[in-house]
């Protein structure tokens, strides 16, 4: 069997879809600022706020994780070996601040719901400004968290 007509269509099909469109110019692809409307540019500013928050304290979630095990494995012993020990409230306390802490930052995502499709302005700015006050105080709810743990971490230690 003949290879070559097979060969010759290929190498056709790869010429085509391969010398594909012209660069453009950037300067053409290139949206300047004052093509976007002054309201989507502050719903946009407004927007990556609360996002910026949120992905600066989203990683702190494994060390909440990891402190909440520590902690846990901890309060266990105690309980075993003194039911008494006066360490094992504040334990208690913590590991509930923890918890309490992930599901805030939990609620928080599965409540958000960015406003791309919202036409009123004044709504979707009100939205961004709530919801940036929410995640606030979701990360403020962590690091107090974390912080009152990792003190109780090295207290221990």
């Amino acid at each position: 069997m003949n290879r070559f007509p097979y060969l010759v269509i290929t190498a056709f099909i790869f010429a085509f879809f391969s010398c594909g469109r012209p660069a453009e110019n950037n300067e053409e692809i290139e949206v300047s600022e004052k093509e976007v409307p002054q309201e989507q540019r502050e719903l946009k500013a407004l927007y990556d706020e609360v996002l910026d928050i949120h992905d600066e304290v989203m990683p702190k979630i494994d060390d909440i994780m990891q402190a909440k095990g520590m902690l846990q494995e901890k309060l266990d012993t105690l309980r075993d070996m003194d039911p008494e020990n006066n360490s094992i409230p504040g334990l208690e306390e913590t590991i509930i601040g923890l918890t309490q802490a992930d599901e805030a930052m939990m609620n928080w995502m599965r409540n958000f719901k960015p406003q791309d499709d919202e036409k009123d302005h004044e709504i979707a700015l009100n939205y961004y400004k709530d919801e940036k006050v929410k995640i606030s105080e979701v990360k403020d709810q962590m690091l107090s968290a974390l912080e009152k743990a990792n003190q109780l971490i090295k207290k221990e230690d």
